[in-house]
């Protein structure tokens, strides 16, 4: 009814018979907005078959238009609120999703940066944050074996030499330890073949490395000097697995001189020529090797059988005894051939040797890796 202005009844010469209502004529200079708000609309009046008039409405436009003013007004709010509702649901859902799985693993790194390693849950999404939440566990579970997080970060750098003197090795007694014995097979000739500053260069940079290697596989050089290098694995510190240990050391300073041999023959200059042999069985400890460095060494039959395993090895290559290819688990983790017997003649029987080639599998690429970093590093003579 508020819609409707006027209701008029009109005879058939359009005089008003009847009418109810406001007014609607517009007046003065109200005549173009009053017209503008009201709508006239015209109906005949039949009786019996014959016109008897007309009736006339007028509508009042501006409720109409008060009413779809409210209805798009009430619109624009709904839909901001279903717009506000559907950004509340989506946070909520990133937060349920995604933020509590990603705080989650902060929270397990954390713990693990302070000395108490914790899994992350949540890894069995098959998402993005499943993905990197599985391999932050993957990863957590491979550092806490020992040779797989000696692949990734190298073996555990020793603390200092001095301090890391192990009480055995001080005290006078007995100890089973890996001999390593590297030999310069043609020390003499290349000592002719240089000037002097040329060969101490020369022998400066090859000691460089084997003090290199050493250090990286817990080895104690107990000789570095002439044509002989001497080292212990398991002795001076503690390595259930020095035999090996002492085999990839070996493995790598000759893969290192090799690469020096090959680039000195480039260059038109001579190069040493190396040969190694390993062995494993029981040395002396507590033997005084200096007084005012307060250092110690070792002795013992098993040093001399280490050197005669060295002699019978071709150049630039490891032979091993019977003794360290069983504690070296050669068989699992190293390429090698059987190679000849050597007299041992403090026991008056001949020892089974082997020739190494090359480490297996990960040892290899982990040997090769350390090859191209020690050989990047500056020479500090």
């Amino acid at each position: 009814e508020e819609a409707i202005a006027q209701v008029a009844v009109l005879s058939i010469d359009d005089q008003v018979i009847a009418i109810a209502g406001t007014s609607v004529n517009p007046t003065g200079n109200d005549v173009v907005q009053r017209s503008d708000l009201f709508g006239s609309y015209v109906a005949p009046i039949a009786l019996q078959d014959s016109l008897a008039g007309y009736v006339r409405v007028n509508l009042d436009q501006r409720y109409i238009e008060q009413g779809v003013t409210r209805n798009f007004m009430f619109m624009l709010t709904a839909l901001f609120l279903l717009i506000l509702a559907g950004i509340s649901v989506f946070y909520a859902m990133i937060q349920h999703l995604v933020g509590f799985p990603l705080q989650m693993l902060t929270g397990a790194i954390q713990s693990t940066r302070h000395g108490e390693p914790a899994l992350s849950p949540f890894d069995e999404r098959a998402d993005e944050v499943g993905a990197t939440i599985r391999q932050y566990n993957r990863l957590l579970e491979d550092l806490q074996d020992d040779e797989t997080r000696q692949l990734i970060f190298g073996p555990e750098p020793e603390p200092d030499p001095v301090a890391s003197v192990a009480a055995l090795y001080r005290r006078p007694g007995s100890a089973f330890v890996s001999i390593l014995c590297i030999s310069i097979s043609n020390y003499r000739a290349a000592l002719h073949q240089m000037e002097p500053d040329e060969t101490i260069e020369l022998l400066n940079t090859y000691y460089f490395y084997i003090h290199k290697v050493a250090r990286l596989y817990n080895g104690n050089i107990e000789k570095c000097a002439g044509d002989e290098i001497l080292i212990t694995f398991g002795a001076a510190q503690a390595d259930d697995d020095h035999c090996f240990h002492a085999v990839c050391a070996a493995l790598l300073f000759l893969e290192i001189t090799a690469t020096l041999a090959r680039e000195l023959e480039a260059q038109g200059l001579p190069g040493l020529q190396f040969r190694a042999g390993l062995h494993c069985g029981e040395l002396l400890t507590g033997v005084l090797s200096s007084l005012e460095q307060n250092s110690y060494t070792v002795a013992g039959e098993n040093l001399a059988l280490t050197r005669v395993i060295c002699g019978e090895a071709p150049v630039d290559t490891l032979i091993i005894s019977e003794a360290a290819y069983t504690l070296a688990d050669a068989e699992g983790r190293l390429v090698t051939e059987a190679f000849t017997d050597v007299a041992d003649a403090t026991q008056g029987e001949f020892i089974r040797t082997w020739l190494v080639e090359e480490a297996r599998h990960t040892y290899k690429a982990l040997l090769e890796r350390q090859v191209e970093h020690l050989l990047a590093e500056e020479v500090i003579l």
